[in-house]
């Protein structure tokens, strides 16, 4: 015996089946009307434009002839023509469909909403049949005025509404979203776009530098195949070495010519970036990136071999020592004066602490201090921002025609393939 819910779900679906088939035999009837009235229309303007055609069969005006064509009556001829039906079909000959007058109340409209939360917070991914029985649960969800709701309510009816309060069946919110919303994101994201204006609007240019990484072997996913081995690449099994590169351009000048930074890694599999050292990128910076863009703005991410602290700046660590912890406060300064004289043996070591945090530096980067040099400012963007890293959408574009130029599966015919690709970044490219 099944259970009631597979009845239920089988009456239900059933019962939609045959409201669908007949919406579908309406249109039908309405469009087939809608020709005919068309048609008649149609012979009537043109025995009415063509006085000599028709008359063989004897009828002396365009309204018999068109009548004896059409085996229709005079009076209908008559009344479709005068009331302009073909002229007054919409474009494409499609149906008019009839909007419902039913308006749901403000009040249920905001159960609706209160409904799909509540099916987030426990848990629960909301459709329209969960939410139609969160709806018929009076101690589930109340209205407004928490009272149970006497409002009757159909699938069609939820459709309507949940539309009408701005929901969408789609894709949800991703971690970028999540993120962004993030105080200390959006503390960041206020504390990169006013300097930036300010660049721009005094006519410096922005240069912006990302890493990203490739592998020897990568190819596309997809392509033109019969199924057979004949209509396919030799690719290797082997994923092959993985490659660490960087660049820097901008919108004026597209990706700075011989800027490239091209790294083997060790590693084939893990976060690249524990290979990227700070060491490695302030060398590729100083050496090849700022003597090319003097004067400008380089904007960086927010990787870690990118912020790495001077040591004037750096804080204080919860590993140092007590005496370590007293020499900092000795350093900077900062013991306080109503600490008695040997106060390094005296004082507890949390105590030191405390002040050492109370009296931090301001933060300033070995790469800010490096690009100083050069007369360059550096600008940090915010976290999960994609879009304020055009350079980001650069290498998406390198990316896909590395796959689909990469046919050799060899590393030096990888790298030329890149320097060319490289090449083709201009500032028309970058624009797009």
């Amino acid at each position: 015996m099944p259970s009631p819910r597979r009845v239920t779900d089988t009456a239900r679906a059933r019962d939609r089946e045959t409201a669908r088939a007949a919406r579908a035999s309406d249109r039908e009837i309405a469009r087939v009307s809608r020709e005919v009235a068309a048609v008649n229309s149609n012979v009537r303007g043109f025995f009415g434009r063509n006085p000599a055609a028709g008359r063989a069969t004897g009828a002396p005006g365009p309204v018999e002839r068109a009548a004896r064509a059409t085996r229709v009556s005079q009076p209908t001829v008559e009344r479709v023509t005068a009331h302009g039906c073909a002229e007054a079909l919409p474009s494409g000959m499609k149906a008019v469909t009839r909007r419902s007058q039913r308006r749901v109340p403000p009040a249920e409209l905001a159960r609706v909403r209160a409904a799909v939360y509540a099916q987030y917070e426990h848990r629960s991914v909301p459709n329209l049949d969960s939410t139609l029985e969160y709806l018929r649960t009076p101690s589930v969800v109340m209205s407004g005025t928490d009272s149970p709701s006497t409002y009757t309510w159909s699938r069609t009816t939820l459709f309507r509404a949940v539309h009408e309060i701005g929901f969408s069946f789609s894709r949800g919110p991703n971690h970028y979203d999540v993120a962004r919303e993030n105080p200390s994101v959006v503390s960041q994201r206020d504390s990169f776009l006013p300097p930036t204006k300010q660049y721009r609007d005094g006519g410096r240019t922005m240069y912006y530098t990302e890493e990203t990484w490739a592998k020897k072997n990568m190819s596309v996913y997809r392509s033109w195949t019969g199924g057979t081995l004949r209509t396919r690449m030799p690719v290797p099994s082997s994923k092959g070495v993985r490659l660490i590169l960087a660049h820097v351009g901008s919108r004026e000048t597209g990706l700075v010519s011989d800027a490239a930074l091209v790294l083997i890694c060790q590693k084939g599999s893990g976060d690249y970036q524990e290979e990227m050292r700070s060491e490695i990128c302030l060398n590729w910076l100083e050496e090849t990136v700022l003597p090319k863009i003097s004067c400008g703005v380089l904007v960086l991410d927010r990787a870690p071999y990118d912020l790495v602290l001077t040591p004037e700046t750096a804080p204080t660590r919860s590993k140092l020592r007590k005496a370590e912890l007293a020499a900092w406060l000795e350093s900077y300064t900062v013991v306080q004066q109503d600490w008695e004289s040997g106060w390094q043996q005296t004082r507890k070591r949390a105590e030191m602490k405390t002040v050492a945090d109370e009296n931090e530096p301001a933060p300033r980067f070995l790469v800010q201090q490096l690009a100083a040099r050069f007369g360059v400012s550096v600008s940090i963007s915010p976290v999960a921002h994609p879009d304020l890293i055009p350079v980001e959408m650069v290498w998406g574009t390198v990316k896909m025609e590395l796959k689909r130029g990469n046919t050799r599966f060899s590393l030096s015919s990888f790298k030329d393939l890149l320097a060319k690709e490289l090449d083709k970044i201009t500032p028309a490219v970058w624009a797009k």
